[in-house]
């Protein structure tokens, strides 16, 4: 059920023109609402912040920069 309300949500978006942000941000919420109301804000806010790995942060500039060496020879 979950999965048919994310696909309906997003096709739905992106036919309508939104950038992929948007349709990902929105289906995610929709499903958070419905099928777990009693998650707080905090906890949400808590988990993103939490997930994220500062390894996987500073791997996206040294590929950038790996890239700008590489092109320049």
């Amino acid at each position: 059920m979950e999965v048919l309300l994310i696909l309906g949500i997003m096709l739905v978006l992106l036919m309508l023109g939104f950038p992929m942000k948007v349709p990902l941000i929105v289906a995610a919420l929709a499903v958070l609402l419905v099928f777990h109301p009693d998650v707080t804000p905090a906890v949400l806010i808590q988990q993103m912040i939490g997930g994220i790995k500062p390894a996987a942060l500073i791997a996206v500039p040294m590929f950038i920069f790996a890239a700008d060496i590489m092109t320049r020879g």
